[in-house]
């Protein structure tokens, strides 16, 4: 408190309150002493300090005549919650005090006290409130109550007559109300939010949204765009003040809603663009100054001192003189101002706002008594205005009004000016003067007319100051500004002669205690967070500087990590000694691997001293406290880097210079150079070892990580990790992606901390920005300057590696919107601490792996020439054309830096200068990677405008560094590039970057970017997307098998012609609405599926595909097919009404027979027994048969003959135009059924179906068959066969294995179109159906001879068409045998002889008929639902194994894996030939079994189940059908309408049994009541013997390949997928979709196995080849087969011979561990088997380690997500 002035005639009245210091309980003010007799007391009420709730006291009134009042407060002491000031008592004879002091009640925000009303004549008291210091959370005050009206809101504003009564806080509050910051004030500005990019921040200096002003305040500010600061506002939309905002006042408001961390990156940021910063921060909503010592931590400068020595320093901890500028008096005028003269004595430039700055008229209404500084830094040369730095202190405002800021000022001051603003020199204005006349360096007095104020009345008191201490005048009247300011400086240097020992600002903290003054620093957490970072640093004062990382840091700094980056990328490349295999060396770095972990695993289990201090300041529970910790670190750490570093860089650069010298002189001995070389490199080695930051500590923190992974027993050591990662990363710490110093990416620490990332940002879309460029060309700069980051700009270590930060980005800034920018920082190319070999290796790995990170990548160039584009240019467009290669799309944009060219022409120039240079660069880079035909110009491998992806940027500095602040152009060319970079047509999401990261960090240890580069998450994407159209179409698929089943039923149940034709169109339309609404509802679940599954950006390239071609597809598809269903049914039923016709004709020729038979046996008179009957029954039974046999019955189905003549006319009809050949070949008694009865076999003779003979090749006469044929050419033209003598006669046999070959390949294909034949359902042969099978055989082989110029003769082609048409004749003769047997009207009276016989019985014996009835029409209901149970029950067993089964049954892979397991387990050579030679009937195998063991094991459980689940609700609607039909009347209505309520489930005929009814004379007078009875307990029996016989030992459902449709086939058609097999391993194509090549997706899978399990062999020796092709792609061999014409081919170029294959390595850490035991344990027999010679030793792999857990265990790894 300072005495103000109370005007009063008698009376001038001190209140003078102390403040209790260092209280833990706030301390209220204490009147201490009243020292008057008559006096008048002001009421001096201070705010309790440290209050968590402050309430204020309120003076309400104060009432007395006379009176003068004295409020005497005390505290109420040990109180938890502070206690308000009570006026109490003052006892006196002449004064009687009222204070009553209210307390607002309740506030959850404080409110502010204000003096309402003090009523007395001659006093006038002031109330002078200060809020508490050190308040953890700042407490925001509101107006409550103002005078003369209610509560302000935020968008009244009061009147100018109100306004007049506001108090400073009053208006202040207003002020943050318009500007939007009352919310901010308390939850604080962070960093994100002035980084964030918002669509209203991009590319524009000003707004006329007040609300905005404090966002594109902070935005410009973190984007160095000084020149733009928006800190003015037209007053036209201010009404705040008439004349509009200051500057400095929104400034001040912005800058007190900030947290403690973005504060320090705005004052680092100012400083960087030579701006002032605050120093001394006053606050109007609580009166209380803040001492910005934190804030200005992150400050560290350089400059050249005394004598050219360089510096590097925290401003704050340099010990600088320190001159303070400061006002006396209200400024009267303009014409000079205090602050425009201080910028001329530092400088040039604006350092300080002033009257003359745009805004600078505006009226201030809140910044006074903010002290600002700036410091001058010299470069060193003679244009330097002081020889060392300086720092210069600004007052705002009147002086005599803030004596905090005067007492603090005087405490650092060296050196003070004064400047008196009025004429009349008042006494506070001389005591300012007397106070700083005491400074080391004296005080200076600047008049603006010395002689006109020395005529004022106080003018002798100054004039007596001025002499007694000495002080320096200077009069600014007709004085010139440069004038001015040289003599400031000229004084200056004077008093700083000699003058060398400075306090710092750091150390004025204690100082500023004692006065009052708040420090930053003094905040709980931050003390706290120290202290936590002092713990750290302490451990590294007990250690050597080089043996730090060793010893502190062991998993990273000693040699393990590097050791083991090491071994993980040799794992990756083929073994240096020749007798080791891939596998094998695979298995000996795996070994290593796993000893280095374990190494590291032993300082996991017990971490240094300084991990568990750096852990425990991570971890602390306050949320706040780790990242002032890691700042703190920081700070410690890179104070000790410009410690240790310089002596170490000198000591690097004397050695290099020694070696320098050595080379250069004669006659050196080459061990002395290399002794010196060894020094020097030494040196390098202990200056990587000393450096020492934060991200040292992360890597060890990365390591720790992994090694307790590797164990899973140790995994909860480090299971909050990577969250406390992503945590810093929120926080704006960067991520170290890539291990710069081991040149290798920690890759399971990485992808657990983007894994967690993920989780925290799911689904949001990111944009991917990487920039590339030499070392030290500004790059980590120029991302800063963009985007507002804080990458390491050299803090004088050695940092190495690529760095990842998160950038928000407002969704109205793109479209699509992305809702995140991922920027990637790297070290510069070309280190010189690095080898020319070790940089070559080193920067063409970074490059590629952040070039193929980006979305789009930023090329950084110092300079426009080529000469200066040839370090990078050319690894840069190496990475370029590998990314090409597989087919992603990149962009680049280039930067030239330094760049100051402004005319077009030129600039044109230079641009296409640049794109020559580009494509000279391309040329060469291509050839290097051997595609130079392919790549001619840079705009062939990238998109690349010359005009739109090149920027010329100017120099960062605007004049010469270190007070030159950034050149407003680069800044604005730098937002514009961000403008572009950001709007480019790109996003991308977490899970693809995460894949992107893991594949590329695999193709670069692989070197084998082409083949080896693929996104995984695609196919894991499309696998999940064919998986679940599987499922869809299995939906489907089921739906219409319940549609076949009734529409069969109702079909076959009508009883006319007419009613099978209406009922099939019925059926037809009901299946056509059955598929047009499951087409509408798969319409909405794969909308749903593309747009909430995990990775819908990636699935949305197969979207169209699926929506509009599979879906409709499979939709058209089964339509086709119901319709064919439909009018099959229709004619077949056709044709049964024909067959009835027959039957019924033969039934009632039976029955007249039988009663013929019955009047005959009773004629003789004898007495017949059953045998009797029996006897002479059997006897007549026989002849009817032979009667009905002769009969003209076989116009209904066509004979053998007719099929054989009919299929004879096809076959002319296709080849009439051979006939000449075919003639010859069917005379002689030669048939077609003779051509068909070795099944689909042709020998092929080289002379007759060869287009070229070979000559001197023999016939394969002396063969037996073509599969001796086919063995021997097998053997014959392996790959590695050596040949019969001559190119020429290799060429010949190569081409009849070709042939060979390729027949097995047709024939294969005819064999397909037989199984679908067989499915079909025939009445009677269908010569169009014939005709279109001969027609597409035979285009398949025309079609194949087309393509190969004519490889073979037309006789070859008659010949199969032949052998084709033999085997049709057959195949039509069996599938008409079965028909006739079903359908011939004698077999199916010959199977009722038994009931005819009961019915010959009965007649003789007259016995009732509805017994019998019932009993035989319960068996023809049961013969019904038997044939559903045949029809019905493989599909519902193959529904159920998938069902059940897991993913076995689901996913071809799953079902793969479970073979080849089962195939380990059973360990029979000649399954695994079976496999080899022919997967699909191995698969057929194998799931027959998979079928019976389900459904005959225990007892036939299963097979029961289901078996009841279709018996058991047929056999309930039977007996629902027999009680809802009346009773009572006869038994042919009954059984008509019977059959009419079942005819939708089960097909069967009333017709024998009405037949049979009617042959009875009593028949007319049957009732239905009692075969009603009759009919239900037959039904009952039949239904339990029916499910008895399916699980009877001998029946048909014991044997899977008896059943009709068998279950195994279903399953192995809806699992097939491709079934194409890799051309050079056998292995098979892993694609669910068996047409993905029209999708334009290749033929792929993950591994692949030994090429010697295709028979291959190597040329020279004929032994087996161990490798897999994707070995042998890293190798130079080559290979080759009929498909290559016998030519040799590198492997490498497989894809000049089968471009519809992708072969390689997708999982190159898993070997196919499976075949390598296969191989290693059947060796002998696949010597044999292969007809290859034995192996030699050296040939032979090791791999007797592997046993057959370690063979299941690498199935599981492999396929384990191929596809599920």
């Amino acid at each position: 408190p300072y005495v103000e002035e109370l005007k009063s005639e008698e009376v001038e009245i001190v209140a003078n309150c102390k403040h209790a210091e260092n209280m833990s309980t706030p301390s209220l003010p204490y009147v201490e002493e009243l020292k008057s007799e008559e006096v008048e007391i002001v009421a001096n009420c201070k705010h309790a300090e440290n209050m968590s709730t402050p309430s204020l006291p309120y003076v309400e009134e104060l009432k007395s005549e006379e009176v003068e009042i004295v409020a005497n407060c005390k505290h109420a002491e040990n109180m938890s919650t502070p206690s308000l000031p009570y006026v109490e008592e003052l006892k006196s004879e002449e004064v009687e005090i009222v204070a009553n002091c209210k307390h607002a009640e309740n506030m959850s925000t404080p409110s502010l006290p204000y003096v309402e009303e003090l009523k007395s004549e001659e006093v006038e008291i002031v109330a002078n409130c200060k809020h508490a210091e050190n308040m953890s959370t700042p407490s925001l005050p509101y107006v409550e109550e103002l005078v003369e009206s209610s509560a302000l809101s935020n968008s009244d504003l009061p009147s100018s007559s109100e306004s007049k009564t506001l108090t400073k806080m009053q208006k202040f509050e207003i002020f943050l109300t318009k500007l939007g910051l009352l919310e901010k004030y308390q939850k604080q500005f962070k960093i994100s939010d002035a980084i964030s990019v918002l669509p209203e921040l991009l590319n524009v200096s000003s707004t006329q949204d007040l609300q905005m002003l404090p966002y594109l305040i902070l935005h410009k500010i973190m984007m160095f765009d000084y020149q733009r600061l928006p800190m003015y506002c037209n007053p036209a939309i201010v009404e705040i003040n008439e004349s509009g905002i200051h500057p400095m006042d929104s400034f001040l408001a912005v800058f007190l809603c900030c947290d403690n961390f973005l504060r320090q990156d705005v004052l680092s940021r100012l400083s960087t663009c030579q701006l002032s910063i605050p120093l001394l921060l006053p606050n109007p909503l609580n009166d209380t100054v803040t001492l910005l010592i934190w804030a200005m931590r992150a400050i560290v400068r350089e400059w050249k001192g005394t004598f050219g020595s360089p510096k590097e320093c925290r401003i704050i901890d340099h010990g600088s003189p320190i001159v303070s500028f400061l006002r006396v008096g209200k400024s009267q005028s303009n014409s000079c101002s205090k602050s425009k003269i201080l910028n001329s004595v530092i400088g040039d430039q604006d350092y300080f706002f002033h009257w003359d700055c745009k805004g600078g008229s505006c009226s201030r209404d809140f910044v006074d008594g903010l002290v600002e500084l700036c410091c001058y830094f010299p470069c060193g040369n003679d244009s330097d205005t002081f020889n060392d730095a300086i720092s210069f202190l600004n007052l705002r405002g009147e002086a005599t009004s803030h004596p905090m800021q005067l007492q603090y000022m005087r405490h650092v001051s060296f050196m003070s000016f004064v400047m008196f603003s009025e004429y009349n020199i008042t006494m506070d204005a001389i005591k300012v003067v007397e106070d700083l006349a005491s400074t080391p360096g004296g005080t200076v007095l600047i008049f603006p007319d010395y002689e006109l104020t020395m005529k004022s009345t106080l003018a002798s008191n100054l004039l007596k100051v001025i002499q007694e201490n000495d002080l320096l005048k200077i009069s600014t009247k007709n004085v010139s500004s440069a004038d001015i300011q040289s003599k400031i400086q000229r004084l200056i240097k004077q008093k700083l002669e000699g003058n060398t020992n400075f306090m710092p600002l750091a150390k004025s903290i204690d100082a500023a205690h004692k006065i009052g003054i708040l420090v930053d620093e003094d905040h709980e957490e931050c003390l706290k967070g120290k202290q936590l970072a002092e713990d750290v640093v302490m451990q590294l004062e007990v250690v050597s500087s080089t043996e730090i990382k060793s010893k502190m840091l062991p998993m990273h700094g000693t040699d393990l990590w590097h050791e083991w980056a090491k071994l993980d990328k040799e794992s990756y490349h083929r073994p240096v000694k020749k007798n080791v295999t891939f596998d094998s060396h695979i298995q000996m770095m795996d070994q290593k691997k796993a000893k280095v972990r374990k190494s590291q695993l032993t300082h996991c289990l017990r971490l240094t001293p300084l991990m568990e201090s750096f852990l425990m300041g991570l971890k602390y529970s306050n949320a706040n406290v780790p990242i002032y910790f890691l700042h703190w670190l920081k700070i410690f750490l890179d104070d000790r880097s410009r410690k240790i570093l310089p002596y170490l860089k000198a000591e690097c650069k004397e050695a290099e210079m020694n070696v320098v010298k050595m080379k250069g002189q004669p006659n050196l001995k080459e061990r002395v150079l290399d002794d010196t070389r060894n020094i020097l490199k030494k040196r390098n080695d202990d200056m990587i070892k000393a450096s020492l930051g934060l991200e040292h500590f992360f890597r060890e923190l990365g390591q720790l990580y992994e090694a307790a992974n590797c164990h899973p027993q140790h995994k909860h050591l480090a299971e909050g990790y990577p969250q406390i990662a992503v945590d810093l990363l929120n926080n704006g710490y960067p991520i170290e992606l890539m291990d710069g110093d081991a040149s290798h990416v920690p890759m399971t620490w990485i992808l657990a901390v983007l894994n967690k990332l993920k989780e925290q940002y799911k689904g949001k879309r990111m944009f991917v920005i990487s920039v590339l460029g030499l070392q030290s060309t500004g790059k980590s700069t120029l991302l800063n300057t963009m985007f507002g980051l804080k990458f390491n700009v050299s803090a004088g270590r050695c940092t190495r590696g690529a760095f990842l930060q998160l950038v928000p980005v407002s969704s109205k800034v793109t479209k699509p919107a992305i809702d995140y920018l991922l920027i990637v920082d790297t070290e510069g190319l070309r280190a010189p601490e690095l080898t020319s070999v070790q940089s070559h290796k080193h920067d063409n790995e970074l490059a590629t792996f952040v070039i193929g990170l980006a979305d789009v990548t930023i090329i950084n160039i110092l300079g426009e020439t080529p000469g200066d584009l040839t370090d990078i240019l050319q690894t840069a467009v190496h990475a370029f054309i590998r990314m090409k290669e597989v087919d992603i799309d990149y962009s680049c944009h280039f930067v030239h830096q330094n760049v100051t060219a402004i005319n077009d022409d030129k600039l044109s120039a230079g641009k296409r200068s640049f794109q020559k240079y580009l494509d000279e660069m391309t040329y060469f880079a291509a050839k290097a990677e051997n595609c130079e035909g392919k790549y001619h110009s840079f705009q062939d491998v990238i998109k690349f405008n010359e005009e739109d992806d090149v920027t010329n940027f100017p120099g960062l500095w605007k004049g010469e560094p270190p007070m030159a602040p950034v050149n407003e152009g680069y800044t604005r060319r730098a937002q514009s590039l961000k403008q572009t970079l950001i709007t480019k047509n790109f996003n991308t999401t977490l899970a693809v970057f995460q894949e992107k990261v893991e594949r590329l960090w695999t193709a670069v240890c692989q070197e084998n970017y082409i083949f080896s580069f693929k996104n995984t998450l695609e196919v894991t994407a499309y696998n999940d997307l064919d998986a679940k159209f599987s499922a869809w179409s299995w939906e489907l698929h089921r739906k219409m098998v319940k549609w076949n089943h009734t529409t069969t039923n109702i079909v076959s149940n009508s009883l006319s012609a007419a009613s099978a034709i209406e009922k099939a169109t019925e059926c037809f339309m009901k299946a056509d609405k059955i598929l047009n609404e499951t087409h509408t509802a798969l319409q909405e679940k794969m909308k749903e599926f593309f747009d909430t599954h995990d990775h819908s950006e990636t699935l949305q390239q197969w979207r169209g595909r699926y929506e509009e071609i599979k879906l409709q597809e499979l939709i058209q598809d089964s339509r086709t097919e119901a319709r064919r269903y439909c009018e099959f049914l229709k004619v077949n039923q056709l044709d049964h009404f024909q067959l009835e016709k027959v039957k019924k004709t033969y039934r009632q020729q039976l029955l007249d027979n039988i009663t013929k038979l019955v009047e005959e046996s009773k004629s003789t008179g004898k007495e017949l027994s059953l045998q009797d009957l029996q006897t002479k029954f059997d006897e007549q039974w026989d002849s009817w048969m032979k009667e009905f046999h002769g009969n003209n019955r076989t116009s209904l189905y066509a004979t053998d003959k007719e099929i054989e003549v009919t299929v004879n006319d096809l076959l002319y009809e296709s080849c009439g135009r051979d006939s000449h050949i075919l003639n010859p070949k069917l005379k002689g008694g030669s048939s077609l059924k003779q051509w068909g009865r070795d099944g689909l076999r042709l020998d092929v003779d080289p002379k007759r179906h060869l287009a070229c003979t070979p000559e001197g090749l023999q016939t394969p006469s002396r063969f037996a068959n073509t599969s001796k044929f086919l063995r021997f050419t097998t053997a014959l033209f392996r790959p590695s066969y050596r040949g019969s003598g001559t190119r020429e006669e290799d060429h010949s046999l190569r081409e009849v294995k070709n042939a060979v070959e390729q027949t097995e390949e047709f024939f294969r294909q005819a064999r397909k179109m037989f199984q679908e034949c067989m499915k079909r359902q025939f009445r009677n042969f269908d010569r169009s159906y014939a005709a279109t099978l001969l027609s597409e055989f035979i285009a398949i082989i025309e079609s194949y001879n087309y393509k190969h110029k004519s490889m073979f003769t037309r006789e070859y082609v008659v010949d199969m068409a032949l052998t084709f048409a033999g085997c049709m004749v057959v195949k039509f003769i069996q599938l008409m045998q079965e028909v006739r047997q079903e359908h011939d009207p004698v077999v199916s009276l010959d199977k009722l002889k038994r009931s005819y016989f009961n019915t010959f019985v009965r007649h003789f014996n007259e016995i009732s008929v509805d017994e019998a009835a019932a009993r035989n029409f319960s068996r023809v209901l049961t013969i019904a639902v038997a044939g559903v149970l045949v029809k019905v029950l493989p599909d519902e067993v193959a529904h159920v194994m998938k069902s059940t089964g897991g993913e076995t049954y689901k996913v071809k892979n799953a079902f793969k894996l479970k073979v080849l397991q089962d195939l380990a387990n059973e360990n029979n050579f000649d399954s695994y030939a079976l496999y080899l030679e022919d997967s699909r009937s191995s698969f057929e195998e194998w799931a027959k079994k998979y079928v019976e063991n389900f459904c005959l094991a225990n007892n036939k459980a299963n097979l029961e189940q289901i078996a009841k689940s279709i018996i058991h609700p047929l056999f309930t609607a039977i007996k629902h059908a027999v009680g809802v039909v009346a009773e009572g009347i006869n038994i042919e209505l009954w059984l008509k309408t019977f059959h009419d309520k079942l005819s939708d489930r089960l097909v069967f005929s009333v017709n024998e049994i009405l037949d049979f009814i009617e042959a009875d004379p009593k028949h007319s007078k049957s009732s239905s009541k009692f075969f009603i009875e009759e009919l239900n307990k037959s039904l009952v029996l039949d239904e339990t013997e029916l499910i008895e016989e399916v699980v009877a030992p001998d029946s048909m459902f014991s044997y899977v390949t008896s059943w009709k449709n068998s279950p195994h086939i279903i399953l192995c058609d809806s699992l097939a997928g491709c079934t194409e097999q890799c051309p050079l391993c056998g292995e098979h194509c892993e694609i669910t979709d068996a047409n993905h090549i029209t999708a334009g997706k290749n033929h792929h899978l993950d591994i692949h196995r030994p090429q010697c399990l295709k028979k291959f062999r190597w040329h020279k020796s004929k032994e087996l080849v161990f490798e897999s092709c994707t070995e042998s792609f890293d190798s130079r061999s080559r290979f080759r087969n009929s498909d290559t014409n016998c030519e040799w081919i590198p492997y490498k170029e497989y894809q000049s011979i089968y471009p519809k294959w992708t072969i390689k390595n997708d999982k190159p850490s898993i070997l196919p561990k499976y075949w390598h035991w296969f191989v290693y344990n059947n060796l002998n027999k696949i010597i044999v088997w292969a007809k290859a010679a034995p192996s030699s030793r050296d040939r032979c792999p090791n791999w007797s380690c592997l046993r057959k857990s370690d063979a299941l265990a690498s199935l599981y790894e492999i396929y384990k997500a191929s596809s599920y």
